[in-house]
């Protein structure tokens, strides 16, 4: 992030490459698959031996449990890979089921919606005397229940009497009276306050006008000249919207002082990421210990007392799929129209018959070729 604070067209950007939590993904880099320690992501348990049911039916694996997503792999056949971002996922729970290679025993639903189509995921535990399996929703809520700490959030409850009302972890460094927000049209004086974690600003008037600002979602920061006088503008993620917003500060000596302060809290969070899912987990019991598992250590182990019941919840902004092969996506398509119902019938030109209409996305050509 080069950077430089002395002249009026001061600049600081990088790529915005974390997507753990937002993406679903399939067969995977080895890269992609470790676990990113230097950027926040943390293990919290080991599951073995484990069976994808609806793709890899038959197929032993291991699924590992981070505090950013769910991650499957065939020990057979290590290209076989999942990675599940809690982001997208909708639902989660716990049931009995029967598996090919172990008969009855319990299994995992995560019900997802990644971009605009809803994928089904199940996870067979094939060992019964481990039971595991529901660290998952206990780690998701946790997931959910932080997200301020990761979206840029407007209008929301997030300043009280004038003060901000920090996070658990945050560490509020700078409160700034007479920030401008310039982003639309018209001026609106208010209070900026900069922190570990996010920025945050909110309209002198009204503090449900405000807006919260992760360190995470940057993308970009720089000082440049406007209509209303140089002003600092904030870049941030295609996650959060691609947003461009600008804030005025007087003197111009104070925007530049402003301007370093973000530079460095961003670079320091870059370094050591602020997440904000806190997960408590029993210490797990020698024979469901599990090699790699950080069980008996701090933040790892076999998980709550009970398993947490189901929890829907409501999904908000808009997720990203990484481009992948269509007939990889099909055994986890949930949406209508995949199974269960039928669609209406259409001349295909390329093969001189009528035939079901195809998803959107899907050829004739893909449905005759066969996966590698």
């Amino acid at each position: 992030m080069p950077s430089s604070g002395a002249e009026l067209n001061a600049a600081a950007a990088k790529a915005f490459t974390f997507w753990f939590d937002r993406e679903f993904r399939f067969n995977l880099a080895e890269e992609e698959l470790a676990v990113q320690t230097a950027r926040g992501e943390t293990l919290l348990a080991t599951l073995r031996p484990v069976e994808d049911t609806k793709g890899n039916a038959g197929e032993e694996g291991v699924l590992t449990v981070t505090n950013l997503r769910c991650i499957w792999r065939s020990t057979a056949n290590p290209r076989k890979s999942l990675s599940i971002g809690y982001y997208g996922i909708q639902g989660v729970e716990t049931k009995e089921a029967n598996s090919r290679l172990r008969g009855a025993t319990e299994a995992l639903y995560i019900n997802s919606r990644f971009s605009s189509s809803r994928y089904e995921f199940v996870f067979t535990l094939l060992s019964r005397a481990q039971q595991r399996l529901f660290i998952v929703p206990a780690v998701w809520r946790a997931y959910e229940s932080s997200r301020a700490y990761r979206e840029l959030r407007m209008r929301s409850s997030m300043v009280r009497g004038g003060d901000i009302v920090l996070l658990p972890g945050e560490q509020l460094f700078t409160r700034l009276e007479g920030v401008t927000n310039v982003s639309e049209d018209k001026g609106v004086v208010g209070v900026l306050f900069t922190t570990n974690v996010r920025l945050v600003w909110y309209a002198q008037y009204s503090q449900n006008v405000n807006i919260s600002i992760p360190l995470l979602q940057l993308t970009g920061l720089r000082i440049r000249p406007t209509k209303y006088g140089p002003a600092l503008l904030i870049e941030t993620s295609s996650y959060s919207g691609s947003c461009l917003l600008g804030f005025r500060v007087d003197p111009v000596d104070r925007l530049r002082e402003l301007f370093r302060e973000c530079v460095s809290l961003w670079k320091a969070w870059s370094m050591r990421p602020v997440l904000g899912v806190a997960v408590t987990l029993q210490a797990a019991t020698p024979d469901a210990a599990e090699d790699g598992d950080p069980s008996n250590g701090p933040g790892g182990g076999g998980g709550p007392a009970a398993p947490p019941a189901p929890q829907p919840r409501k999904l908000d902004g808009e997720d990203v799929v990484q481009q992948v092969e269509t007939d990889a996506f099909a055994a986890y398509y949930a949406d209508l129209g995949q199974k269960g119902a039928d669609r209406r019938p259409e001349f295909d030109a390329s093969i001189g018959l009528a035939v079901e209409r195809l998803r959107a996305g899907v050829t004739m050509r893909d449905l005759w070729t066969v996966p590698a």
